[in-house]
């Protein structure tokens, strides 16, 4: 079987995503620019003055920090993109974290589109990136007590000083230390998810109201639709949500989405069937705690809870296994 060298393999993958980022919204019309990417860089561009709190401030911030460097508002959202990525090619690299698994995640298509957008979702990934390490490490017992609380409690914040999202993501680490609150590694879950949701609450009444009283009102109003169409709207949702190669359906409608929602839901059925097959470690167990809202953490679990049942080659050679074993497992096995 002919055998190639990963590491080039790994090195041209991650120089050919970071062309294709820049290529992304270079050749796009709008730049990878929308309305609510408007709202963003306007909110840079305003800053130290506050005008709106629809968004948290970690995003804008990080936009108004590359002005310094000379760049504008658009180009220094851009600059955080391309950041973000090398961010998590580094860190996976030098703390040996799912390298391989992240250097295929962040080739993918959807994150590929997320690098290149004006959307806080890039800034969003390399902190979710150390939410799982540092989560990862607490499980695995290498960070104990004080230093556990501390920099889990942190990873929380951020997050949710990005993205108000996170949210799902505290209540997620909370429950998963109070579900498993027997086992030694539960306290700093629970203790976290706590601090972090005392966090939220200051923040909406020391920040947001003071801002905008009607926000939480505001944002409520948007979900109210039938039961029907709500029940609707999550199939599409969770189906669009694990497409590993399109982030986000046509708002027009058309025969596309069906193979959007196809390859979604197609996904969703290979992922139960290897979770039913096989038992899951206590790390993969949190990310299910942790997923939140949107398709990277998605995207995370899955990569993540495939490479552990499927390890990739080991360093030096490339051979059709890994990845390319789940799914043959996955399409093969029930008719073995």
């Amino acid at each position: 079987m002919m055998k190639f060298r990963e590491r080039p393999i790994q090195i041209v993958l991650v120089i050919i995503t970071l062309v294709m980022t820049i290529f992304r919204f270079l050749l796009n019309e709008n730049g990878r620019v929308s309305p609510d990417s408007i709202r963003y860089l306007r909110f840079a561009h305003n800053l130290p003055v506050i005008d709106n709190t629809t968004t948290p401030l970690g995003y804008p911030l990080a936009i108004r920090f590359f002005t310094f460097f000379g760049l504008d508002e658009f180009w220094g959202s851009k600059a955080i993109g391309i950041m973000a990525f090398l961010f998590i090619i580094i860190f996976t690299w030098r703390k040996k974290f799912f390298f391989r698994e992240s250097v295929i995640l962040c080739s993918l298509f959807s994150f590929l589109s997320i690098f290149s957008f004006t959307m806080s979702e890039a800034l969003t990934l390399p902190f979710a990136f150390l939410f799982l390490y540092v989560s990862a490490l607490i499980i695995e017992g290498k960070l104990e007590r004080r230093n556990a609380i501390f920099y889990l409690t942190l990873s929380l914040i951020a997050l949710y000083n990005v993205r108000y999202s996170s949210l799902f993501i505290i209540g997620g680490t909370g429950l998963f230390g109070l579900v498993f609150y027997k086992r030694k590694y539960a306290s700093p879950f629970i203790i976290s998810g706590i601090i972090g949701g005392t966090f939220v609450v200051l923040y909406k009444f020391l920040f947001i109201d003071y801002f905008n009283e009607n926000y939480v009102n505001e944002a409520l109003e948007i979900g109210l639709h039938p039961t029907s169409r709500l029940l609707i709207e999550l199939l599409q949702g969770l189906c669009t949500s694990f497409n590993p190669f399109i982030h986000i359906s046509d708002p027009g409608g058309g025969i596309i989405n069906y193979a959007i929602y196809g390859i979604g839901f197609i996904n969703i059925l290979a992922i139960v069937y290897v979770f039913i097959k096989y038992r899951l470690t206590e790390t993969e167990t949190f990310l299910h705690f942790c997923r939140g809202n949107r398709h990277y953490l998605f995207l995370f679990h899955t990569v993540f809870l495939f490479s552990q049942r499927y390890r990739l080659p080991a360093a030096g050679s490339f051979q059709p296994s890994g990845m390319a074993g789940v799914f043959q497992e996955i399409i093969s096995g029930p008719f073995a």
